[in-house]
């Protein structure tokens, strides 16, 4: 092959290399790059957009962060690891004492209920106590070092004599269910907030009324039905026990203070009173307090 003949060959074939390596990037390498790149700009543009939104998540989560950690710091409630119906009882006591007065209680365990990291017992408390006292009381329990939350309360007034001093006198009678709380979080075993030391100031007492009702007092020593407790229902006559732990029976017909026993339904163990105070009648229903948490009254 001539010399010349070889060098056009060559030439051409180098041409032809070049040529078919310059149009694979400029049609097919390079359009995939500037593709590429392209969709990466509109993805940075969408994060720079995102950009003010997610600073002010930022911001909420650390305000939010910040006021978790002070109400963990400031936290007054102590929760045990357990809670003993003994040691409620006992702290109920000494909530009452500081109470200011009397308050009379009956207190009943209805079970337990437990949960992955916490439980509570629930207790079934009723009694009666003149309202700036059991306000106290309510307090107290609301306010002090352990931790109990009213599940339900029933309050009642009620126009009374003293016994001793044959004053009149305005109760209130209160049915309520409360839960005892106990986890088995050791940070939660203590507190470190501080607590109110007292109740705040009483203004009013919403139990008394504008005018009170001239009724009689108890001279004949009858059951007063508002006070007492209903122990049993049978067909014929119900069995209480009255605001001094006697137990008394009546039957339909019998004469209460303030009125008169009109109905006893075993069915659903209530007793229905009829009572007159002062001139006002009033229906007033007694229920058996049942021993569980899904029926007690």
């Amino acid at each position: 092959m001539p010399y010349a003949l070889r060098n056009s060959v060559v030439l051409i074939v180098i041409l032809a290399i070049v040529v078919g390596i310059g149009g694979y990037i400029w049609m097919i390498r390079q359009p995939a790059k500037i593709e590429e790149k392209e969709q990466r700009i509109a993805e940075l543009d969408e994060e720079i957009a995102r950009i003010p939104a997610l600073i002010t998540n930022y911001n909420r989560l650390v305000e939010e962060l910040e006021d978790q950690r002070r109400r963990w710091e400031g936290r007054t409630k102590d929760i045990p690891r357990t809670d003993l119906t003994g040691e409620t009882y006992d702290y109920f006591n000494r909530s009452i004492d500081r109470s200011g007065g009397f308050v009379k209680l009956d207190m009943i365990y209805q079970g337990k209920t437990e949960h992955d990291r916490y439980g509570y017992n629930t207790y079934h408390l009723r009694g009666e106590a003149p309202f700036p006292v059991f306000y106290n009381f309510l307090w107290y329990l609301e306010n002090g070092r352990r931790l109990y939350r009213l599940h339900q309360v029933n309050l009642r007034g009620v126009e009374t004599y003293d016994d001793d001093t044959g004053m009149p006198q305005l109760l209130v009678t209160f049915d309520m269910q409360l839960r005892g709380y106990f986890t088995n979080v050791e940070e939660l075993f203590s507190s470190t907030g501080r607590r109110p030391v007292r109740p705040n100031g009483l203004r009013y007492n919403p139990f008394q009324p504008l005018i009170l009702s001239d009724i009689p007092p108890n001279i004949h020593g009858l059951i007063e039905s508002e006070r007492s407790e209903l122990r049993a229902v049978l067909p014929d006559r119900a069995i209480l026990v009255d605001h001094e732990g006697e137990v008394q029976t009546v039957r339909v017909g019998d004469e209460v203070y303030l009125g008169f026993v009109t109905k006893i339904v075993p069915e659903e163990g209530m007793v229905e009173f009829m009572l007159n105070k002062g001139g006002i009648i009033e229906r007033f229903n007694l229920y058996i307090r049942q021993n569980d948490n899904n029926n007690g009254r």
